[in-house]
């Protein structure tokens, strides 16, 4: 009691800040009930880009490009698609582009396809594809039966500087026997560009089969190209 009496002062003192500690360390392990502030990124921080590429060789043998560009804050000064490094079209005002193959003075084998997309900030963002176009390409079919013969056409365009040589065609038979099969032609029908249309033709002797159904099971071998294609004829005699 006579230390406390002589340092009043002291003693004061020390009580405020044991009182101001015991105060902090509360406040200190309370919870906190300020809500989290999430920042969320601004919009127009994102960058343009380029998501998708694609290219269709359709049945009528067009080349239908298509693609996806996600707006950014820059601004597209213009779109552009090359083929090797030629440009085929300026296509900013478009959203897909479709130009015939056989005009277009793209050849058959491996192709390169590039989307150019030229910013307002002067970059240039760019995306490839790859494409690898058959040599022959629209293949059909068609026949007739006249009598005991049965005619039988194929057509199919080719480039005009890459004739193949007529496919090896095979066949086989729903029944046993064998059908005399003979090559009488071939011609070109029409030109398109760089590209022609070629017709061959093909009889079978059907003088000296029983009657009945015959399906045959057709095979028609590019080897040069490494094509085939299938197709079915079924008569009746």
């Amino acid at each position: 009691m006579e230390f406390v009496k002589r340092n009043k002062i002291f003693v004061a003192l020390a009580s405020v800040l044991l009182l101001l500690i015991a105060i902090l360390t509360y406040e200190f392990v309370q919870p906190s009930n300020t809500p989290n502030t999430v920042v969320a990124g601004n919009d127009s921080e994102k960058t343009t880009s380029i998501s998708n590429f694609s290219l269709k060789l359709t049945s009528a043998n067009d080349l239908t490009f298509h693609w996806e560009i996600n707006q950014g804050s820059e601004t597209i000064s213009k779109i552009e698609i090359f083929h090797d490094t030629t440009l085929l079209k300026d296509v900013t005002s478009q959203a897909v582009y479709s130009t015939p193959l056989f005009q277009s003075g793209i050849k058959t084998g491996n192709n390169e396809f590039t989307i150019k997309v030229t910013l307002g900030n002067g970059k240039v963002l760019e995306k490839r594809l790859y494409r690898y176009i058959d040599e022959v390409l629209s293949f059909k079919e068609e026949h007739r039966l006249e009598g005991t013969t049965l005619y039988m056409e194929t057509t199919y365009y080719v480039q005009k500087d890459q004739k193949p040589r007529t496919p090896m065609v095979s066949y086989t038979l729903n029944q046993k026997g064998v059908i005399p099969f003979e090559y009488v032609k071939s011609e070109t029908v029409k030109v398109e560009g760089d590209y022609q249309q070629q017709k061959d033709y093909y009889t079978f002797d059907l003088s000296q089969v029983n009657s009945g159904t015959y399906v045959f099971y057709l095979n028609f071998n590019y080897n040069e190209f490494n094509l085939m294609f299938k197709r079915t004829i079924s008569v009746d005699i």
